[in-house]
């Protein structure tokens, strides 16, 4: 029997699941109607200016220990699942080439972090950020920030604090992964298609993977309650030419000293509140101590949005 499979059901079938266990196992929430990102005066300056927020490759994270914990993590649970003997062919074909797959992800997923509130002490402390700007969530249910390209995948992720919720997320993920590949494939995966489909499968279960994986965090943080935007190329299978995909995604990257991708409101055409117009993709800036109307930096702000028609963004 010729081997075929069915990957628009296949991908739409793994990304319910994860969806599922992002509600059942994560405790997942809806997410708030507006995040904050913490930063520097000087980055609020070039945000406005520029109309774009960075996000950060994985790699370049400060912590970046926490996604290679998550994909060490991931290549065990897959290791130990290719133990298991009663494994079908197809996912054993493609689960051999996760590791792989997901060391290569991790160079293509970016990050933008978030909290919750505007007033958190750690950031303060920790990062040495005395400004946020707040980013209005309530007009998609997808992020209006991101790359000007359409083979880009941008999604909210909410942070996963604790190594057990982290490790039962894997696990179950997964699991998902090999239930949806038996449900939508037949037949022995025999010959160079069968091969190539199973590349492409271990591509797309990584970038699944690391969906979650991009989102983990020490259980020290929890109180943050903490938020992520994560942008990473479109699945190689809902694709026609999964390699010009990845091609025009790494054109989006911007090389120095951390890698990062722009992610603009601009790049669909539209502002997030009606009261922005030229794009500026934040509705407010708070500074910890407030401001004072005779204070420098509170000029050097006001005169950049009203240089850039922010005129009606909250200065707080």
């Amino acid at each position: 029997m010729s081997f075929s499979l069915w990957p628009v059901e296949f991908t739409s079938d793994i990304i319910r699941s994860i969806n599922g266990i992002k509600r059942d196992v994560l405790g997942w929430k809806e997410k708030p109607k507006a995040l904050y990102h913490y930063t520097s005066f000087e980055n609020v300056l070039n945000i406005g200016q520029s109309k774009s927020l960075w996000a950060t490759c994985a790699e370049d994270l400060a912590d970046r220990t926490e996604i290679d914990y998550g994909a060490g993590i991931a290549e065990e649970r897959v290791a130990r699942t290719l133990r298991q003997e009663d494994l079908d062919d197809f996912p054993r074909m493609f689960l051999e080439h996760v590791s792989n797959a997901l060391r290569d992800c991790k160079h293509r997923t970016f990050v933008a972090c978030f909290c919750r509130t505007p007033r958190s002490n750690f950031h303060r402390i920790a990062f040495k950020s005395e400004y946020c700007l707040g980013f209005d969530t309530s007009l998609s249910p997808e992020p209006i920030l991101r790359p000007p390209d359409l083979n880009a995948d941008v999604q909210y992720g909410r942070v996963i604090y604790g190594r057990s919720v982290q490790r039962n997320a894997i696990t179950a993920a997964i699991r998902a992964i090999v239930k949806s590949a038996i449900k939508h494939s037949r037949g022995a995966p025999d010959g160079p298609w069968a091969k190539s489909i199973a590349k492409r499968c271990a591509e797309d279960c990584s970038n699944i993977l690391m969906d979650i994986i991009a989102c983990f965090k020490s259980n020290d943080f929890r109180r943050e309650d903490e938020w992520r935007i994560v942008c990473r190329p479109n699945l190689a299978l809902n694709s026609s030419d999964p390699e010009f995909s990845r091609e025009s995604f790494a054109r989006l990257i911007k090389p120095g000293g951390k890698q990062f991708i722009e992610l603009s409101s601009n790049s669909v055409g539209t502002s997030l509140r009606g009261d922005q117009t030229a794009g500026i993709p934040f509705f407010s800036v708070h500074r910890f101590d407030r401001f004072q109307r005779h204070d420098a930096e509170f000029f050097s702000i006001k005169k950049m949005l009203d240089d850039n028609d922010g005129g009606g963004i909250h200065l707080r």
